[in-house]
């Protein structure tokens, strides 16, 4: 009888000593998963620390940047206009056409962009069809240009030489 209760005992012992051989590996892949996880939330901590100091460090040299670049621009407006003249050598009249430049002041503008560029010319040319009496609804336009330069100086003295041409 005995001998049977150590026989009963034998399976019992194998199967508890390995449940404890699996639990002792659960623990161990548990500890090692919270140290891991301990590690992983130190770094990020870290990096936010690092991120942040930056995003500081950015925003105090952006106030050493200059907003905008100023440019200076203007626009020149060049149209024709069929006219009747009497010829030099008879007295026929002949159509003859005329060719005309207008342009605008000197404009000082900030964040210079293609919209802006396309804003400048439509003005210039409402002026110039409203405002401007030499100017007929008859009147051909042919060609648009605007120009822009860094300096004031560097504008004047294109817009000058352009006037001239």
């Amino acid at each position: 009888m005995r001998r049977r209760q150590l026989l009963c005992l034998i399976p019992i012992l194998v199967l508890s000593s390995c449940d404890t051989e699996l639990l002792k590996q659960k623990d161990k892949i548990i500890d090692s998963l919270q140290s891991s996880n301990f590690q992983l939330k130190s770094d990020l901590e870290n990096y936010k620390q690092i991120n942040s100091n930056q995003l500081k460090a950015i925003d105090y040299y952006k106030q050493f940047e200059p907003k905008f670049a100023k440019k200076f621009a203007f626009v020149i407006i060049k149209y024709s206009r069929k006219v009747i003249e009497t010829s030099p050598n008879s007295n026929d009249l002949i159509p003859v056409t005329k060719h005309y430049i207008n342009w605008t002041n000197i404009q000082e503008v900030e964040d210079y962009n293609e919209d802006l560029k396309y804003r400048l010319i439509d003005h210039a040319e409402s002026s110039l069809r409203e405002n401007f009496s030499n100017f007929n609804k008859d009147d051909i336009i042919e060609s648009k240009e605007c120009y822009v330069f860094n300096s004031y100086s560097e504008a004047s003295k294109n817009l000058n030489r352009l006037k001239n041409e």
